[in-house]
């Protein structure tokens, strides 16, 4: 345990001291040299010096470029006991505690833009797979069949001139393709 307490007091230290010295991508890749021949604890610290030099600080109130920012002590403390305890959502059985919280979250979210009785919801990673699953889910309710059968003739996204690129990716992975993508000023 004193081993865990000083990584996790390197980590903290680390996190306290976040500075990053941008470099262009071939800069870094020419001076990041992850050695092999280190023993764990020193290997431990250089992974650890590499993220803290090199890693943006979405914490920083310099880093406005994308949709997240950093967290908090608690929140930090939160994802490391979970990400220890590693719970799994995928039935009641695996995740009792995780499973229902997750339902009631949904169930709220669900009020709050007036779905009532019947709705559900799940919660995804991210824009772009939530734009995959949204497409998929269309499909499927346009062509019912497509799940046991497959579609077999050409198929199309229509989709706003400011969506976002991840309709292309969707598009790639449904086998349609991006000509089949059409933006138009809705």
């Amino acid at each position: 345990m004193s081993s865990l307490k000083a990584r996790i007091e390197k980590i903290l230290n680390a996190i306290q001291s976040l500075d990053q010295k941008y470099l262009t991508y071939d800069e870094l890749n020419s001076k990041l040299n992850l050695s092999e021949h280190l023993s764990g604890e020193e290997k431990f610290d250089e992974v650890v010096e590499a993220i803290s030099t090199y890693t943006v600080n979405g914490k920083s109130d310099k880093w406005m470029a994308k949709l997240y920012g950093g967290g908090s002590e608690a929140s930090l403390l939160a994802e490391f006991f979970i990400a220890y305890i590693n719970p799994n959502c995928h039935t009641y059985a695996a995740s009792p505690l995780f499973t229902v919280t997750e339902n009631k979250i949904i169930d709220k979210i669900l009020g709050w833009v007036g779905w009532g009785e019947g709705s559900t919801g799940i919660f995804l990673p991210g824009g772009s797979y939530c734009s995959l699953i949204a497409i998929i889910c269309a499909r499927y309710c346009k062509y019912p069949f497509s799940k046991t059968a497959g579609i077999h003739f050409p198929t199309q996204i229509v989709s706003s001139t400011n969506s976002h690129y991840s309709m292309e990716k969707s598009a790639i992975m449904m086998g349609m393709g991006t000509d089949n993508v059409i933006k138009d000023r809705l």
